[in-house]
């Protein structure tokens, strides 16, 4: 049955001793990439200051230069936590914002330079704390990959182009974003494409979001939730179903295999 998780209590365990052994963790998961031995050599980016110790065990492991990645986030009007844009580091900065959740929460480009402004300066400060004042890429995790593509792109290296997540994770209620996030969560770690609309938006819009960026399936989060299930809907078949959230990467994965065979209907 689906609970929503409260938050780690003093007393609880953490998943990792301490950030070190995390970055074993990733190092053991990261071997199969073959990527110590590979060209170009890669480059591991921490964002600072808790992933440093991480990323300095995998770059130690990949035999592999370090850098940083300096984020500032752009939080919404009166939602300081939710990130509707984010500052990419360079020569100048950029602004880089998420056009739909800016058109649903009525974000405008007066409200982002303001608030860029501050960004600036603190990624400035950091940036000469920590590097001398030498210039960093810079992303906002809250924003998702297509960030870390356009500040690598910015410092002159080769990306591929971001594809759309294959799973939206929408919601019911509109302000309800917990159990989307956790969903999607849940969906990449089994290791396939999905990410949650987060945007204060009617059902209905989520879906046509979702359609519209060529998404094969919307998992729908809704009063189900408290049996432990989630609406699937084959966005191209136009087929909808409850599924058991124990058996949804399951369920997914075979949905997912079927369109790339051309079936086409999970």
């Amino acid at each position: 049955m689906f609970r929503r998780r409260a938050p780690r209590s003093l007393g609880e365990r953490p998943p990792f001793p301490d950030r070190f052994a995390a970055g074993e963790a990733l190092v053991s998961r990261l071997q199969a990439l073959h990527l110590a031995d590979s060209e170009p050599r890669p480059l591991v980016l921490a964002l600072p200051r808790g992933g440093v110790p991480v990323a300095a065990v995998v770059a130690r492991s990949l035999r592999a230069p370090l850098d940083l990645l300096l984020v500032r986030k752009i939080g919404a009007p009166g939602q300081p936590e939710l990130a509707v844009a984010a500052l990419v580091d360079g020569t100048p900065p950029r602004v880089v914002a998420n056009g739909s959740l800016c058109e649903a929460l009525g974000v405008d480009t007066a409200y982002l330079t303001r608030a860029s402004h501050a960004a600036i300066a603190e990624n400035a400060r950091r940036r000469r704390l920590y590097l001398g004042g030498r210039p960093t890429p810079g992303i906002g995790f809250g924003l998702g990959l297509d960030r870390v593509v356009i500040a690598l792109g910015e410092q002159g290296a080769e990306a591929p182009h971001p594809a759309h997540a294959a799973i939206v994770v929408v919601g019911a209620d509109p302000a309800d974003t917990v159990p989307r996030l956790w969903i999607a969560t849940l969906l990449r770690a089994g290791g396939l494409s999905a990410r949650a609309d987060l945007a204060p938006r009617k059902l209905g819009k989520q879906l046509e979001g979702a359609a519209k960026e060529g998404a094969h399936f919307a998992v729908i989060c809704g009063d189900e939730l408290e049996a432990g299930q989630v609406q699937v809907k084959d966005l191209q078949a136009g087929t909808q179903r409850k599924v058991d959230i124990v058996d949804l990467v399951r369920e997914l994965q075979r949905g997912e295999a079927q369109h790339k065979h051309g079936t086409g209907e999970a």
